[in-house]
């Protein structure tokens, strides 16, 4: 699997720790044992669902990989402060993602990525009262 067309590892781990509840198809998998050597900092595999169930669980550390899709089933279709509509945008080098001009606006190289900064952000909004 190309792993552009799921989040990066490290924003698999940041939608693990914020609440991230969503099953996906593809999971990012890091052995245990590996994980505090520096070396394999960033040794980890992608897994679809069968593939997952075919190794002990025990020994991995697993963080979900979601699609560009998945990720777009958990955003709001607007955002009911005003109305605003979630726009995504292909640049020259990327994707831009955004609601509206007072919210944040999230750029990636990723589609999959830009989504996912811009789901933690507005989880965080919703964690912190918005």
């Amino acid at each position: 699997m190309n792993d552009l067309h799921c989040v990066s590892l490290e924003l698999a781990k940041e939608l693990a720790k914020n609440g991230w509840s969503k099953k996906t198809e593809f999971w990012w998998t890091q052995h245990k044992e590996q994980q505090d050597n520096p070396a394999y900092k960033d040794c980890a595999m992608i897994c679809d669902k069968e593939t997952l169930e075919m190794y002990p669980i025990e020994f991995w550390n697993v963080f979900p990989a979601p699609i560009a899709t998945e990720i777009l089933e958990e955003l709001p279709e607007d955002l009911t402060k005003n109305g605003s509509f979630l726009a995504s945008v292909k640049c020259n080098n990327g994707f831009s993602v955004s609601y509206t001009d007072d919210d944040p606006e999230y750029f990636d190289e990723s589609l999959p990525n830009a989504l996912a900064k811009m789901w933690l952000y507005l989880n965080s909004q919703k964690e912190g009262g918005r």
